[in-house]
C-alpha cells in the first residue's frame, strides 16, 4: 500500500492518495487514517465512485439535489411524484401508496446506478432492472427487494399447519438441539482500511452465546478468533474441529465480522492477492457436517458490499455476492448485513455495527414475535431487518438466502 499526503500524529490526515494492493486508489480527505469528507475511490476496473465518507463509509453524493429534500413534485402519498431521499442518497419519480414508492417507478441514486420498474411498500417488487453505474445492469424479477432471476418464479406452495404443531416442534427442536458456533472478528489488517468495530462485534457475540440466554455453550463448543488469530489456516480448522462435533438435530453457526470481496472473506492474513477464504470452502465444511441446521451470518462492512457490485460480469445483485453460500444443502441460511450494492454501517453512537447490535438483541428474546419462548430464523430476520432499516434510513437492508425451513429454531428466551 502507498500514500502520498497530509499527516497528523503519525496518520493520514487532510487531503492524500491511498493505492492499494488490489489496484484501488483514493483521492481524498482523511481524518485519523479513515476517509472522511469528499473525496473519490478508483477501482481497478476503471469505474469510481465520488461523494462523501464519514470515518471510512461511503455515504453517497449529497449533490444529487443540493439542499432539497421530501416531497417535490405531486402527490407522494398516493398518486404520482418525485421524492428527494434525506441527505439526498437519491431521488424516485413514480407512483406512491400509503406515502410509499407504489407501483411503477424509477430511482436515482446519487453514485450514479437507477432501478426502473415495478415497487411494492417501498421495495423492488415484480419485473424490473438495476442499472450501475459500470454500464452493466440486472434485469428480471424481484420480490421484497430480493432478486429471483431473469424468470418469473412459480406462485409458492404454503401448507396448512397449527400454531400448536409449529409451537411444540420448536420447543421440540430446542431441547434438544446443541449449538456449535465458530465466531471471527477482524479490525486491523494491513493491505484494507481498518474497521472500528468489528472486533467489538465479534466479542459481543461470543459473550452472548457464553452467557445464558445464549444457551451457555461450552468451551468445546464454540471458538473465538480476533485480529491477528484469525488467519486463513485457524479459520478453516476451528469449522472443521468444532462442525465435525455436531450431531444430526445440532445448529452450526459461522459469523464474520470484516471485510469481504467477490467470492470470499478476508482473513487477517490477506495481503492484497493471497489467502483469502473462498465461500466454496465455507460452503463445503458447511455440507459435511451432520447437523440439521446451518447458520451464517457476515457482517463483511464496506469494501467487501462495494467491491462486489463494481465488476462488469455481475449477473445477480444478491446471489452472485454470496451463491456459493446459499447454494449449501437443505437447511442452510446465510443472513447478509447489507445487500451488495450497500454499505455495512457502524454507529460511533451504538460503538457497534448497527447490523450486529440489533442481531444480538434479537437472539436475546426481542425477536420472539409470536411470544413463545421460541426465536425463529424468520423471526430474526424479521426483527433485524426492520430495525436496521429503521435505524439507517433505508440505506442498509438485511438479506436471507438458501434453503431453510422458516420455523427453524435460532434461539430460546430463557
Amino acid at each position: 500500500s502507498k500514500y502520498e499526503g497530509q499527516f497528523l500524529e503519525g496518520k493520514p490526515d487532510g487531503w492524500g492518495t491511498f493505492t492499494n494492493p488490489a489496484g484501488e486508489k483514493y483521492v481524498g480527505t482523511f481524518r485519523q487514517g479513515l476517509r472522511h469528507g469528499k473525496g473519490t475511490l478508483y477501482f481497478a476496473d476503471s469505474t469510481y465512485i465520488t461523494g462523501d465518507w464519514v470515518e471510512g463509509e461511503y455515504m453517497g453524493n449529497s449533490q444529487i439535489e443540493p439542499g432539497r429534500v421530501g416531497c417535490i413534485v405531486g402527490d407522494c402519498t398516493n398518486g404520482r411524484g418525485t421524492y428527494i431521499f434525506k441527505d439526498g442518497i437519491a431521488k424516485y419519480v413514480g407512483d406512491f401508496r400509503n406515502g410509499m414508492p407504489h407501483g411503477d417507478g424509477v430511482i436515482y441514486y446519487a453514485n450514479g446506478e437507477r432501478y426502473v420498474g415495478h415497487w411494492a411498500e417501498g421495495n423492488f417488487d415484480g419485473e424490473g432492472t438495476l442499472f450501475f453505474s459500470d454500464s452493466s445492469e440486472v434485469s428480471g424479477f424481484w420480490k421484497a427487494g430480493t432478486y429471483l432471476g431473469e424468470t418469473q418464479p412459480q406462485p409458492e406452495e404454503t401448507l396448512a399447519t397449527t400454531d400448536t404443531l409449529v409451537d411444540y416442534n420448536a420447543v421440540r427442536d430446542a431441547a434438544t438441539m446443541k449449538v456449535w458456533a465458530v465466531i471471527v472478528g477482524i479490525s486491523s489488517y494491513d493491505h484494507m482500511p481498518t474497521l472500528k468495530y468489528t472486533d467489538d462485534d465479534a466479542y459481543r457475540m461470543y459473550a452472548f452465546l457464553k452467557s445464558p440466554e445464549g444457551g451457555a455453550l461450552a468451551d468445546d463448543q464454540i471458538r473465538i478468533l480476533i485480529d491477528e488469530d484469525a488467519t486463513r489456516e485457524k479459520i478453516l480448522y476451528a469449522m472443521q474441529e468444532t462442525f465435525a462435533k455436531a450431531g444430526e438435530n445440532d445448529l452450526v453457526f459461522v459469523y464474520f465480522s470484516g471485510h469481504g470481496l467477490r467470492g470470499a472473506f478476508l482473513p487477517i492474513d490477506y495481503d492484497g492477492y493471497h489467502n483469502k477464504l473462498e465461500h466454496e470452502e465455507i460452503r463445503s465444511i458447511l455440507d459435511n457436517s451432520k447437523a440439521r441446521y446451518k447458520l451464517c451470518i457476515a457482517d463483511a462492512c464496506h469494501s467487501g458490499s462495494l467491491l462486489a457490485m463494481k465488476s462488469g460480469e455481475i449477473r445477480n445483485v444478491l446471489a452472485d455476492y454470496y451463491k456459493t453460500l446459499a447454494h449449501a444443502k437443505p437447511g442452510t441460511a446465510l443472513i447478509m448485513s447489507s445487500k451488495s450494492d450497500e454499505t455495512s454501517l457502524e454507529s460511533s453512537g451504538l460503538r457497534q455495527g448497527v447490523f450486529t447490535h440489533f442481531l444480538i438483541r434479537g437472539l436475546k428474546g426481542e425477536a420472539d414475535a409470536d411470544g413463545n419462548k421460541i426465536v425463529t430464523i424468520k423471526e430474526l430476520f424479521n426483527f433485524v431487518n426492520d430495525n436496521v432499516r429503521a435505524y439507517t434510513g433505508n440505506r442498509q437492508s438485511p438479506v436471507i438466502q438458501g434453503d431453510y425451513d422458516e420455523n427453524m429454531t435460532v434461539g430460546v428466551v430463557r
